[in-house]
């Protein structure tokens, strides 16, 4: 029973792959195509529409690419794991200078609020990986003139970190199956962003590395938080 459950996983898990490898392509095909045919004709305009879309689709590809790389390393036993003393505030303020670029283009704004210096014992690449693909979840699923929070503090022998949004949130059957790879969570973003939900299973078995937890609170309509705890020694 168990081998058909993690069968049927990895066929789901191909499946989602293939899908999800497909559009990105086929949107890179398109407007390359067009941008290479019909430059001539084109205006300023057009062709800068066409050449943002081909940066996205690349975008996503590479993204999804990314989180694949490190999904497999991590099954083989080949993803090295080195953890040592940072300051996980540092991790946060990286990232917000990483995506604030990301954010004012969509019209969000990103922030810390009430960080301070919290020290953990964690192998930074791979925390730094969970940060930013929770950062990355909240700008997709919020809508302009909203915010993403950013908060990291020490709880007795946990660094507890926070990253809030303001989106479209989901409802509970979808917060529980986020973490699943075995379940399709992945749907498009307020500007139409596309994903596969990987980023998300990859955060939890990094996070698991780690002996940490990693959690999500949601309410339709208000927004989301994910929450990561991660050991101080």
């Amino acid at each position: 029973d168990e081998l058909a459950k993690l069968n049927a996983q990895k066929d789901r898990f191909f499946a989602i792959i293939a899908h999800d490898l497909k559009s990105p392509f086929n949107a890179l095909l398109g407007f390359s195509q067009i941008l290479s045919t019909q430059a001539e004709t084109l205006s300023r305009e057009q062709v800068a529409e066409y050449g943002s879309l081909v940066y996205r689709s690349a975008d996503e590809a590479f993204n999804l690419l990314d989180d694949l790389l490190e999904w497999s390393r991590l099954q083989l036993d080949r993803l090295e794991f080195s953890p040592e003393t940072i300051d996980v505030s540092a991790l946060l303020e990286k990232n917000l200078a990483r995506f604030e670029p990301v954010g004012q283009a969509k019209n969000i704004s990103i922030k810390i609020e009430a960080t301070d210096t919290s020290m953990a014992v964690v192998d930074s690449r791979m925390i730094d990986t969970v940060i930013r693909n929770l950062i990355s979840n909240g700008i997709k699923f919020t809508p302009s003139g909203g915010e993403i929070r950013l908060q990291a503090s020490t709880t007795g022998n946990m660094v507890e970190v926070l990253v809030s949004d303001t989106g479209v949130g989901m409802a509970p059957e979808t917060a529980n199956s986020l973490f699943d790879i075995g379940v399709k969570s992945s749907t498009k973003g307020t500007d139409g962003e596309g994903g596969t939900g990987l980023g998300l299973q990859l955060s939890r078995e990094l996070i698991q590395k780690h002996a940490g937890e990693i959690s999500v609170t949601s309410v339709v309509g208000e927004g989301s938080t994910f929450r990561i705890a991660l050991p101080t020694e």
